[in-house]
C-alpha cells in the first residue's frame, strides 16, 4: 500500500465541522467526498467518457466505491492534524453600502459568508453561530492507495480540489481554500502542468470539445476570471473579488427583480418570502484566492452546464420547461460574464 503525505494549510477560513455544528473538526469524509466531485468535473467530458454517465458511474465506483454495489473505496485518508483551535473571531470589516435603499453598510464578508452567523440585536452586530478554522491553519493528512492504477485520478482530483474549488460550507464564494504546501513532493509523478498553482485552461484541454455538461463539469465553455491585483492579506483579496462579484449580480438588473439574477444562484429570499423558481441551485461561479509567494490573487470560475436537469417542477409545481431554461441560463450568464469582464481579465491559455 502507497502512502502519500499532504501537507496543506487554509487560505481563508474554512467552515467544516462534524455532528456538533458549532465545533470544528478537520473531516476526511469531507475531504473525500470533495476528491469524488472534482474526479467527476473533470472526467465527464474526457475523450473517454465523452458525457456518458453509465462509463463515469462504472470508472468512479471502481476508484471511490459504491454502497450500492458493495464495492469499496480503493483508498483512504487519514487526518496527520488531529487537534484544531477553532475561532468565532469576527473578520477585518469591509464596508459596503447594503443597497441604494439601505444607506447601512455590511461587511462584504459576512455578504459572502451569510449563513453562518446571527445578528445579535443587543450588541447590534453579527456573530457566528458555528466556529470556523482560521487562515493558515495546518490541515495534513495522508492518502493510502490500495493499487497503484489509480494513483493518477486521486492526485489530480486532489490538485483540481486545491486549485478550483475549496472546503466546507461557502466555498462557492471563496472560503475554505487550500494550498497544498509539499505540492512538489505530492504531484512530482504527474505532469510538470500540475506543479502550477493557478487555475489555467490548459489543464483541462481535453474537456474542450464538450461544450453543455449535465452537471458542474470542466468543458469548453469553462471560464477563467482573474483580478489584475494581488494583495497582501486574505481578506482584502477576498473582499474585493466579493466586491467585483456582488456588484456584477447587482448590475446583471433592477432592484427587486430577480428574473436574471436567480440563475446566478437559488434560493432567492426577499422580506421572507421566496422570489427564485427553484428551492435550490449552486451557482456555477466559484469565487476562488490563490496564494503564491506569500500573495493572495483573486479568480472567479465560470462552469456551464444545463440548469436543472432531471428536474420536472419548479418549486411552485409548475412544469419546466427545460430548452427555455438553459436557453435563458446560458444567456443571462453570459450577460453575467460580461459585467464581470469590466473588473476582471479572462485567461485564455
Amino acid at each position: 500500500m502507497e502512502k502519500i503525505a499532504v501537507k496543506s494549510k487554509t487560505i481563508t477560513p474554512m467552515f467544516l465541522s462534524g455532528e456538533d455544528q458549532t465545533e470544528t473538526e478537520f473531516r476526511m469524509p469531507s475531504i473525500k467526498g470533495l476528491l469524488r466531485f472534482w474526479w467527476r468535473a473533470l472526467n465527464f467530458t474526457k475523450p473517454e467518457i465523452h458525457g456518458s454517465l453509465t462509463k463515469l458511474k462504472e470508472k468512479e465506483a471502481k476508484i471511490f466505491g459504491d454502497a450500492s454495489e458493495g464495492l469499496k473505496s480503493s483508498f483512504s485518508i487519514k487526518p496527520l492534524t488531529t487537534s484544531i483551535q477553532g475561532s468565532g473571531k469576527k473578520f477585518p470589516a469591509h464596508p459596503v453600502q447594503a443597497c441604494s435603499s439601505k444607506p447601512f453598510p455590511i461587511n462584504i464578508l459576512e455578504y459572502l459568508c451569510y449563513g453562518t452567523y446571527d445578528y445579535v440585536k443587543e450588541k447590534k452586530e453579527n456573530q457566528f453561530r458555528r466556529q470556523y478554522i482560521p487562515e493558515n491553519t495546518s490541515l495534513d493528512f495522508e492518502i493510502l492507495l490500495k493499487g497503484s492504477d489509480i494513483k493518477k485520478d486521486v492526485l489530480e482530483s486532489l490538485y483540481f480540489l486545491a486549485v478550483f474549488g475549496g472546503i466546507g460550507s461557502r466555498s462557492h464564494n471563496g472560503f475554505g481554500n487550500i494550498s497544498i504546501i509539499n505540492a512538489t513532493e505530492v504531484f512530482e509523478s504527474l505532469e510538470k502542468t500540475y506543479l502550477n498553482p493557478h487555475p489555467v485552461k490548459n489543464l483541462f484541454k481535453d474537456c474542450n470539445s464538450f461544450s453543455n455538461p449535465s452537471f458542474t463539469a470542466f468543458s469548453g465553455g469553462t471560464r477563467i476570471f482573474r483580478m489584475k491585483n494581488i494583495f497582501d492579506r486574505w481578506d482584502k483579496a477576498l473582499a474585493e473579488l466579493g466586491k467585483v462579484y456582488r456588484g456584477a449580480r447587482n448590475a446583471l438588473e433592477p432592484l427587486h427583480q430577480f428574473e436574471k439574477r436567480q440563475y446566478i444562484g437559488s434560493p432567492i429570499i426577499e422580506k421572507w418570502s421566496q422570489k427564485s423558481f427553484l428551492d435550490r441551485r449552486s451557482k456555477p461561479y466559484y469565487l476562488k484566492i490563490i496564494l503564491e509567494n506569500n500573495k493572495y490573487q483573486p479568480y472567479i470560475i465560470y462552469f456551464p452546464s444545463t440548469f436543472c436537469d432531471g428536474l420536472e417542477k419548479n418549486s411552485a409545481g409548475k412544469k419546466i420547461d427545460h430548452k427555455k431554461m438553459d436557453a435563458d441560463f446560458t444567456k443571462y450568464c453570459n450577460e453575467f460574464n460580461s459585467i464581470l469582464l469590466k473588473s476582471l481579465e479572462e485567461v485564455k491559455q
